[in-house]
């Protein structure tokens, strides 16, 4: 599904929890207008699982990470995932984006949020803050010639 298409999708959802809240739904002035509060059985922190957590959503940024109730106030978009675990971007340490000329969405919409590009051009660092981390480690026969 294109991301944009996803995209859509979600808010169409965000809209339709609201309309199904009724006419008594209020947004006070301490509530975030763009914010998503997604709850799950399980979190993974990239260290350990944790159990039964929530993250606030502001935007496009990940807030803050803790306990439904402790969260629970500070957003009333709340999507509960059941028996889920969330998870951080994962990291591809290995792969040819800029010599294939594969697409930086698409990986996006994979969960990889940081690649390592290996046989394409020696370019400098590029992406983070909600586009995808490039890592470029140049020509593999360039670094092999430096090395001789």
């Amino acid at each position: 599904m294109p991301r944009t298409q996803r995209s859509f999708t979600f808010n169409t959802l965000a809209l339709a929890v609201l309309a199904a809240s009724g006419p008594g739904y209020a947004a006070t002035a301490t509530t975030p207008v763009s914010c998503k509060l997604i709850s799950a059985d399980r979190l993974f922190d990239g260290n350990e699982v944790q159990f039964n957590k929530s993250v606030l959503v502001v935007g496009d940024k990940v807030k803050a990470v803790g306990d439904y109730a402790s969260l629970s106030g500070q957003c009333a978009t709340r999507y509960n995932l059941g028996d889920a675990t969330i998870m951080p971007g994962f990291i591809e340490s290995h792969a040819h984006v800029t010599f294939q000329n594969v697409s930086k969405d698409k990986i996006l919409e994979h969960g990889i949020t940081t690649v390592q590009d290996t046989g394409g051009p020696l370019l400098p660092p590029q992406g983070g803050n909600g586009s995808l981390r490039l890592l470029s480690t140049g020509r593999f026969c360039k670094l092999r010639a430096a090395i001789r």
